[in-house]
């Protein structure tokens, strides 16, 4: 996304955010007009995205302007994001299973993930079979513009930055406690925050410099967060434990049928080994972010502002 001249010349950061704001507003809703047969899985994952990107706004605003103005926009994002999830939860299982197809090192488990994708894919139909539209997203989209002209005033830099850092210092009490813990599941928040940032950086900045190395840097440790939530999902489908996103009944009956064969319990320990060799790379990648001293991002962030 290119850089509006304006925002640029004239030195207000806070028109550079709104005019991306108004490029992922406009993008959302085309996406959704020209779907109205459903939403493709493409279309899905893009929206869940531009959700996402929208919801790291608020939270960055959260410090100047409190939870009682940033949340109710934030908490609309997450539930229209929530209601795409189901559908595309299970073609991730499926992505992750074909992953686990060229990665794992032993012949017979790789033919099981790949025979586990096959029958997935086959009871969900084709990659472009559409997805049940949602009424209310297209004006969860709509209501961001407004409610951003409706602050009671202008964000400064000062709020920018104390939103990135203060979302930066959460991302790094995540993973920290993962490890000292060993929770798993902690690693998955830190990995919110991680994107938050990501996305902060996206829509505050025209990115150089050391502040362009953190957001290949961040890049890649989301997605390898991604990739070993995903694979923990698959493992709690695979395990028949309490998921939060149900599956489509045909690709639930699916996973059912599997937990009864002698070499789920084969494939279950394959994605294991997998989700720890991915944890290692995490933690070192995190180390790199996260852990050197606290004020360097707050130095680059201000050098970064005073060039806009």
């Amino acid at each position: 996304m290119s850089l509006p001249t304006a925002a640029c010349m004239d030195g207000a950061p806070w028109r550079l955010v709104e005019q991306r704001v108004v490029d992922i507003v406009v993008d959302a809703c085309t996406r959704i007009d020209d779907s109205p047969m459903g939403l493709v899985p493409a279309d899905v994952h893009a929206l869940r995205v531009s959700c996402k990107r929208l919801r790291a706004l608020w939270r960055m605003l959260e410090p100047a302007f409190g939870t009682e103005l940033t949340r109710p926009m934030e908490r609309t994002l997450r539930d229209a994001a929530k209601q795409l999830a189901g559908q595309r939860q299970a073609w991730v299982l499926v992505k992750t299973l074909e992953r686990l197809g060229r990665k794992a090192s032993a012949r017979k488990d790789r033919f099981l993930a790949v025979d586990l994708a096959a029958d997935l894919a086959a009871a969900l139909g084709t990659a472009e079979a559409p997805t049940t539209s949602v009424p209310f997203l297209r004006q969860a989209f709509e209501q961001q513009p407004p409610a951003l002209r409706a602050l009671p005033r202008r964000p400064s830099v000062d709020d920018l930055i104390a939103g990135i850092v203060s979302g930066a210092e959460r991302a790094r009490r995540h993973g920290r406690r993962a490890r000292r813990r060993d929770e798993v599941e902690r690693w998955h928040r830190c990995r919110r925050w991680v994107k938050y940032e990501l996305y902060q950086l996206d829509i505050t900045l025209d990115l150089k410099g050391a502040l362009r190395r953190r957001h290949r840097r961040l890049e890649r440790l989301g997605e390898l967060l991604g990739r070993h939530q995903d694979g923990f999902d698959l493992e709690l489908q695979l395990a028949g434990a309490e998921v939060a996103v149900p599956l489509p009944g045909p690709a639930a009956a699916v996973l059912a049928a599997w937990r009864g064969e002698r070499d789920a319990q084969r494939l279950l320990k394959c994605i294991r080994r997998r989700q720890q060799r991915l944890l290692q790379r995490i933690e070192k990648r995190f180390d790199v972010l996260y852990g050197g001293r606290r004020g360097g991002l707050e130095a680059a962030l201000r050098k970064a502002f005073a060039r806009t």
